[in-house]
């Protein structure tokens, strides 16, 4: 990894790792993965520091995903599992992480479907585990995308058990207040038929809004959400 990949600064007590690739689209490479995590982690012996911001350089957009140059390196299955221990590891300095994380916003699959039509994971019991957070959604889902919102792929007794299948559900898990946010399967999905073209980019662009708004409301807030008493989820 280039040394400017990631930067890294601190300032008032507040450190800010900045993904710096905006030519690519600041793609999360194995290195910048590691770099993340090893900062989070120094974080126990800076008891100065009370806020980590992680960015993407520019201001169109956070980070691709995965360098597909990683992706493509994998050829053997030691070398896969390899790499999830990595990912692994990146949430595992998260969960450790000696500052508070407030909020997890998980978009998943937010690009297909009805152009009006959104589902949010995590608002209805057992899977809500901060009303709190919830209310700052739908507050912001008013304010800016005003989806319709599907509440069946929420529910339990849901086939596809969506809410299990995806990034927020460790934290969710370990008592942080967690969302998925999605526009639920579609024809093309894992297929070769998945291609950038059949994105709806305006309905992408509003659901990275209401996404975004939420985080400032729970960012803004004068504390935390609050995690709901008695939150257990049904597996």
């Amino acid at each position: 990894m280039a040394d400017s990949d990631l930067l890294v600064a601190e300032d008032g007590g507040v450190l800010t790792l900045t993904v710096n690739r905006p030519e690519k689209f600041n793609p999360l490479s194995r290195e910048v993965l590691g770099a993340i995590r090893d900062n989070l982690l120094a974080l126990q012996a800076r008891p100065q520091l009370k806020c980590v911001v992680i960015r993407g350089a520019g201001n169109r957009y956070f980070a691709a995903g995965g360098d597909l140059r990683d992706l493509a390196s994998v050829r053997t299955e030691a070398q896969t599992h390899a790499m999830v221990e990595e990912c692994r590891g990146v949430l595992d300095a998260v969960r450790l992480c000696p500052i508070p994380v407030v909020a997890v916003l998980n978009g998943d699959m937010i690009g297909r479907n009805h152009p009006d039509t959104a589902t949010l994971l995590g608002t209805q019991p057992p899977h809500r585990n901060s009303t709190e957070l919830v209310e700052m959604a739908l507050r912001a889902n008013a304010a800016t995308g005003r989806f319709v919102l599907d509440t069946l792929w929420d529910r339990p007794t849901h086939p596809e058990g969506w809410y299990f299948r995806s990034d927020h559900l460790p934290y969710a898990r370990l008592g942080v207040p967690a969302l998925m946010y999605s526009t639920n399967l579609h024809d093309d999905y894992h297929t070769a038929g998945d291609v950038p073209e059949r994105i709806d980019y305006a309905k992408l662009t509003r659901m990275a809004r209401w996404m975004y708004l939420t985080g400032w409301y729970a960012a803004n807030a004068p504390r935390r959400p609050a995690v709901d008493a008695g939150f257990r989820l049904e597996r």
